[in-house]
């Protein structure tokens, strides 16, 4: 730069004329490229076309950083979505890894009519779309969620008849998953029933939610009264609309459909079989191998015994461990037992899933539990092989792994491996992780699905107090 010209650049900046990032900018930054696009169709059609030039491995970075470049014009410009490009607008936040973002751009806009019916095109083809969207809108704070559910409400009665069901639907059970999180159950219910009648193959998924709900709502003896009374109203409804979609694909001749429905009417058949459990004396498992001391329930006489049904392939089993060894350092004195159970020996992997959070920092490469070759009895090695272990020498393998796998992880109390079988017929498992609690008399109380984790402190407070409750109970004779 000329002296002279440095002269008159200071003098401005001293003047207060222009900045040094006005100087920078206009000596080395290139205009940047959203400036010029006014639609987010051009602005995909731009990200794309920058992607072809680009190695696979790198086009994600590429893809997100473009598109979150673009929307953060977007959205400081205030620019309405109209039409086809709201889905633009969409498919950019989702490259953008922004999900909740686009339906919360146009939130303030959302009561206008046109566009209402702009939403209503997008959800008759795209609502996964939009419901990926909603989903992680909580992510962005609780007013914009609340928007987000008047939304999808105001969406909801322009998708009618048959041609926008499967959109109608698939808004229901968002609205019941929200209901869900604000601890309104019978919101929740409702919306999955009426998701059901616009789809009714989602009656299966619809039945076992409900079922989980009803079953956590009461563990007095008396209340299981009142949740099998609201299971024989809910759970024919969800029968008939299985039945009539079975008898509809059948005159359609639409084989697929009618294994669908096939499988949706035999799950309802035996859904409510956990509610039925309640209060009734706990089934014994058939023991393959035991770890520790316990062979059988009625080695647990008089105890208030927590069942934990967990698999070496579930991550979520794994993280609930650090949440047991808390109940069993809090309540073990006062009578409590948990037991692992798990019924799944041939699939023991090499660890996917190394370790819970307390055990990261001792673990080595040294001391993790290798991977057991997969000599499956139903499958073959990658090599073609047959196996080459005969099947009791195999099961010894896999039970020295599994033990293995046991210390590794801490699993300080004892566990069972039953019979694979028995989980679902005898226990009521819909899915791992799965939790039964025993009371002291050997009766089943209370079932709790999914997982157990410190970082949800509510959920663990409510399980809590259950064996709080149950632990407070005297070992009378069961006659009394």
């Amino acid at each position: 730069m000329r002296p002279s010209l440095l002269l008159a650049v200071l003098a401005l900046l001293l003047a207060g004329g222009i900045s040094p990032a006005t100087v920078r900018a206009e000596e080395e930054a290139e205009t940047p490229w959203y400036l010029d696009l006014l639609r987010p169709r051009a602005a995909l059609g731009k990200v794309m076309a920058a992607l072809k030039d680009v190695p696979r491995r790198e086009q994600r970075l590429v893809r997100q950083r473009m598109a979150t470049e673009y929307l953060g014009a977007w959205d400081r410009a205030g620019l309405t979505p109209e039409g086809d490009e709201i889905e633009a607008l969409y498919t950019l936040n989702h490259a953008a890894r922004r999900y909740g973002e686009a339906l919360a751009l146009q939130l303030p806009r959302v009561r206008d009519e046109s566009l209402a019916l702009s939403l209503r095109g997008v959800a008759a083809g795209r609502t996964s779309t939009i419901l990926r969207n909603y989903r992680m809108a909580e992510t962005l704070g609780e007013e914009v969620e609340t928007e987000a559910v008047a939304a999808l409400e105001a969406v909801l009665p322009l998708l009618v008849g048959d041609l926008h069901a499967a959109a109608r639907g698939d808004v229901h059970r968002a609205l019941a998953a929200h209901a869900g999180r604000q601890d309104d159950e019978e919101g929740q219910i409702r919306h999955l029933v009426l998701g059901a009648e616009a789809t009714p193959l989602s009656a299966g998924s619809a039945g076992r939610t409900i079922v989980r709900i009803l079953q956590s709502r009461s563990h007095d003896l008396e209340g299981y009264v009142t949740v099998r009374e609201q299971a024989a109203e809910l759970l024919p409804v969800l029968s008939g609309l299985a039945a009539g979609a079975l008898a509809k694909a059948k005159t359609d001749g639409n084989e697929r459909t009618v294994k669908r429905a096939e499988s949706v009417v035999k799950l309802l058949e035996t859904l409510d079989r956990p509610l039925k459990m309640l209060g009734a004396k706990a089934s014994e498992w058939t023991l393959e191998h035991a770890y520790g001391d316990v062979e059988s329930l009625a080695d647990l006489e008089g105890k208030v015994v927590v069942l934990d049904f967990w698999a070496t392939w579930c991550p979520w089993c794994i993280k609930s461990f650090p949440a047991i060894r808390d109940l069993l350092r809090d309540y073990a004195d006062e009578g409590l037992v948990v037991v692992g159970v798990t019924a799944s020996a041939n699939a023991v992997y090499d660890q996917r899933y190394d370790l819970d959070d307390d055990l990261k920092e001792k673990a080595t490469e040294g001391v993790r539990p290798k991977a057991v070759a997969r000599l499956a009895r139903d499958g073959q090695r990658k090599d073609g092989d047959p196996p080459t272990l005969p099947e009791a020498e195999y099961r010894e393998v896999e039970h020295s792994a599994l033990g293995r796998f046991i210390e590794n992880h801490e699993m300080t109390w004892p566990v069972v491996l039953i019979d694979k079988a028995e989980p679902e017929s005898k226990f009521a498992l819909t899915g791992w992780p799965h939790a039964v609690v025993i009371d002291r008399h050997g009766r089943v109380r209370y079932f709790k699905s999914g997982a157990l984790l410190r970082d949800k402190p509510d959920v663990v407070a409510s399980f809590r107090s259950v064996l709080e409750d149950l632990l407070a109970e005297e070992a009378k004779p069961a006659s009394e």
